[in-house]
């Protein structure tokens, strides 16, 4: 999916002006911020700040995990609670005890600062933080109507997990993507597509390999994308 429009609401892998790797968040921009600035987490340098949506760049890559991040607002329990954003929503993750060892929980954060926990007794800031995605996309999933989502984007992975971009089947979007109504259409829907194309983000060279799994991604109204259903080739 091409996000050709920077939004504050979606989480997105985007590839700024003077670098790759920055994770896109929604956040209430400050009074002193352009009017379209988004908060951004650059990956590769370890920074974040806000910057001018005119100034990044969209990229076609789907979202991956999101990232766990150190919390620097003065906020934390402790020096070993992280945060991360999930669906365009904050969430923060504490150990039980202060030194970052015991079960870990998970707290959403509202906007005016309600903090709601919503999961218990993972062993470690990781886990709780995949656990909590893929709770929120199964439950959205679940729940229906309105919350559900409007389609799912498949993309093939390599044996190393990579993306491949299935241009040759004769359904595939622009990026080599195929769209379904579920994820229970997609073993007839990539019949006979056995490899597809790898391309070097950096070099631009493409090579054919094979599908070792495809990713079923949700599609939200919002135009946000939840955890991938996982299907072997």
């Amino acid at each position: 999916m091409r996000y050709d429009e920077v939004t504050n609401d979606m989480d997105v892998r985007i590839t700024p002006t003077d670098g790759f790797g920055v994770v896109l968040h929604k956040r209430t921009a400050p009074a002193d911020a352009p009017a379209d600035a988004v908060f951004v987490y650059n990956n590769s340098r370890g920074t974040r700040e806000w910057i001018a949506a005119a100034d990044l760049e969209a990229s076609n890559h789907m979202p991956a995990l999101p990232y766990l991040l150190k919390i620097t607002d003065g906020t934390e329990h402790n020096e070993h609670d992280r945060m991360f954003w999930c669906l365009g929503r904050e969430y923060r993750v504490h150990s039980m005890w202060a030194d970052g060892t015991g079960g870990c929980t998970v707290e959403h954060i509202a906007e005016d600062g309600t903090r709601t926990t919503v999961m218990y007794g993972q062993r470690d800031h990781q886990t709780a933080m995949i656990a909590t995605a893929t709770a929120i996309t199964a439950m959205r999933a679940i729940e229906g109507g309105e919350a559900a989502p409007v389609e799912y984007l498949v993309e093939g992975k390599d044996k190393n997990l990579f993306p491949l971009r299935a241009t040759s089947h004769p359904e595939a979007d622009e990026d080599g993507r195929l769209h379904v109504a579920s994820p229970a259409e997609v073993p007839d829907k990539v019949k006979g597509t056995e490899r597809a194309i790898a391309r070097d983000f950096i070099t631009g060279k493409e090579t054919r390999r094979r599908v070792y799994q495809w990713n079923a991604y949700p599609v939200y109204a919002d135009g946000s994308i939840g955890q991938p259903t996982l299907m072997r080739a």
